[in-house]
């Protein structure tokens, strides 16, 4: 784009987002939303938390945490014993909620969307990292640019792309994005998602904090009861990672990766320092080829990039905190993008992605590939808001992790825990201004 359609471009996007982030009646208690694709921003913003009866509403989203609200988040992160969850305050108080978008939200690398939303100078992608809205756009040269949108003008905001997933982060000199950038374009060269697209779109709001959704996440134990479509396909147990199990368990993940590997696709299990991000091949339940009712294929005739079209390859999956988890199949991938809305609300957009030329109706029915990811989806939402209702209660008193079934939680909150020690520390400040309520 030249420099007058950019900045048109732009200020036709900032009235968009500014638009949507109009104080607005609260989002509906209705776990799923509308079914269709959806480009808009959310319909909502910080200012909704200023609503007449909330009990945060006297603490201005625009303020730094009080000095004396860091200390208490810093003595409760360094008082927590090994193993153990997080004191209630870490779910519900509105002082740690913006701690969390200060600290991490504001400084960590954040999935936005991929590569293939945006094929012309048309295109946008529009998320609301808390109360900053975000745009991304491509130029006519094939670049990718990203802006936080305000009133009172455009900021620059830092943007990177690898194996079609593009990643935002507000903060002025982020962390290198090159090892995890790396790290995704040699590990999903095979399924080339530059060139696919996305089938589907689907938005539901969590009732629970952010990172209650990701615990939920991080453990299956509570699958067989909960998810009766996905455990057809997705296997239960830590045993999936090679690196725990039986022999034969152990036997059976080995087989598999070797069998990858010979044809040319990555399968090794691969986690970085910290455990910020972590991808992997793992087997699929009696031979299942994908997530769909009948655990084969959703897209019949057509393939991702170069994957075959016969071989069963498992399933490749990467999270990346604070915000994605994805499934990559040889015939479709699902990415998950979580955003915190407030300290008790999570956005989670789920895109199906299918090979580009694969048609609706010939080569894939959209209610077989959507339906066991949307039943879960569901399933999970309505966990969570239990759960958040048990950390919310009186009674609650953390406890140790489950170490065979609950490891992957564990993982997740100690990496929580040291990325925000770390940030209280080092006295980690606001770095895109937010949007004030108009």
């Amino acid at each position: 784009l030249g420099s007058m359609a950019l900045c048109n471009r732009f200020c036709t996007l900032k009235s968009e987002v500014l638009r949507c982030t109009a104080p607005l009646k609260p989002v509906p208690t209705q776990r799923l939303a509308t079914n269709g694709i959806q480009r808009g921003s959310r319909s909502f913003s910080a200012a909704t938390l200023a609503q007449k009866g909330d009990k945060n509403a006297a603490y201005p989203p625009q303020l730094a945490v009080p000095p004396n609200d860091q200390l208490r988040m810093l003595r409760a992160l360094e008082a927590r014993p090994a193993g153990f969850g997080l004191p209630s305050a870490f779910y519900h108080d509105y002082a740690f909620y913006r701690a969390d978008v200060l600290n991490l939200w504001q400084t960590q690398w954040i999935f936005a969307g991929h590569d293939c939303e945006l094929k012309t100078e048309k295109d946008a992608i529009t998320m609301q990292i808390a109360e900053h809205p975000v745009s991304i756009v491509r130029g006519d040269n094939g670049n990718l640019t990203a802006f936080c949108t305000r009133t009172e003008g455009l900021k620059p905001v830092a943007v990177e792309s690898a194996g079609g997933y593009i990643f935002v982060s507000l903060a002025e000199q982020p962390e290198p994005f090159t090892p995890v950038g790396s790290l995704l374009e040699s590990y999903l060269a095979p399924f080339d998602l530059r060139t696919a697209k996305v089938a589907h779109q689907s938005r539901i709001i969590e009732k629970g904090n952010w990172k209650m959704v990701w615990e939920n996440n991080r453990e299956c134990y509570h699958c067989r009861s909960n998810h009766t479509e996905l455990v057809k396909s997705f296997p239960e147990g830590a045993w999936v990672t090679g690196l725990a199990g039986t022999e034969e368990e152990k036997a059976q993940v080995t087989r598999l990766i070797e069998r990858c590997e010979a044809i040319g696709l990555p399968s090794d299990y691969v986690i970085s320092w910290g455990n910020q991000y972590r991808i992997m091949r793992i087997p699929l339940h009696n031979d299942a080829r994908s997530f769909t009712p009948d655990t084969e294929p959703a897209v019949v005739t057509k393939r991702l990039g170069t994957m075959p079209r016969d071989a069963s390859v498992g399933d490749v999956l990467f999270y990346h905190y604070p915000n994605t988890w994805n499934h990559f199949l040889a015939d479709h991938a699902l990415s998950f993008r979580m955003l915190p809305i407030s300290p008790t609300e999570t956005e989670l957009v789920t895109k199906w992605l299918v090979p580009e030329y694969a048609v609706e109706g010939e080569d894939y029915c959209l209610e077989n590939l959507t339906k066991v990811w949307n039943d879960t989806n569901a399933e999970d939402a309505w966990l969570v808001e239990r759960n958040q209702l048990g950390v919310s209660s009186p009674a609650y008193v953390p406890g140790p992790y489950n170490t065979l079934h609950e490891d992957g939680v564990s993982q997740f909150v100690d990496w929580y825990c040291n990325a925000t020690k770390k940030s209280l520390m080092m006295g980690c400040s606001s770095t895109c201004e937010p949007e004030l309520p108009l």
